[in-house]
């Protein structure tokens, strides 16, 4: 008996490229509208003295090599998943999705899962039931990330907050 065949997703040929000014515009006016709002509430002045003093260099270094690491250890157990569950998926070509995901889970988290999901669906024509199981699981697992980086950030620095971390967590 034969393996199923997992069928090959339309190429980039095949899906229409055009943009309109509308879609081109809204992300830039929604942009100058959050900074607008931003500067309305905290004067100019102060945000610039107060990011005058900090230490940008070293702050940005780490938080870029630790966001790339997460990143690319983070598209690397979903492709794990996908893999275990639906069918084979490079992780170079899932590479480009998990960053969409990342951007889309900036303006909303449900809606960059959701959207995860759909191309689940698109690529494998699984059904979205067995595609919601593995993204719940799949949140699950990001959940229990930032509870180890918590609980380890606790450890590694323990007196830089006021209270114990087990009072943080029993005010849930």
């Amino acid at each position: 008996m034969s393996e199923p065949s997992v069928p090959e997703p339309p190429s980039l040929e095949d899906v229409p490229q055009r943009r309109t000014a509308w879609a081109r515009g809204v992300p830039v006016a929604l942009t100058v509208v959050i900074f607008l709002i931003i500067f309305w509430r905290v004067p100019f002045g102060a945000f610039w003295q107060a990011l005058s003093r900090a230490h940008l260099l070293p702050f940005l270094a780490l938080m870029g090599s630790f966001s790339l690491c997460f990143f690319l250890l983070d598209t690397f157990v979903l492709s794990k998943l996908i893999r275990w569950f639906h069918g084979p998926l490079p992780y170079r070509d899932l590479l480009p999705v998990r960053a969409v995901t990342y951007l889309v889970s900036i303006i909303n988290t449900q809606l960059a899962q959701g959207a995860l999901a759909l191309h689940i669906h698109r690529r494998f024509h699984t059904p979205l039931a067995q595609i919601t199981s593995t993204v719940a699981l799949m949140i699950l697992l990001e959940t229990t990330n930032l509870i180890l980086f918590a609980t380890l950030g606790c450890i590694a620095f323990p007196g830089a907050h006021r209270y114990p971390c087990w009072l943080y967590h029993s005010s849930w």
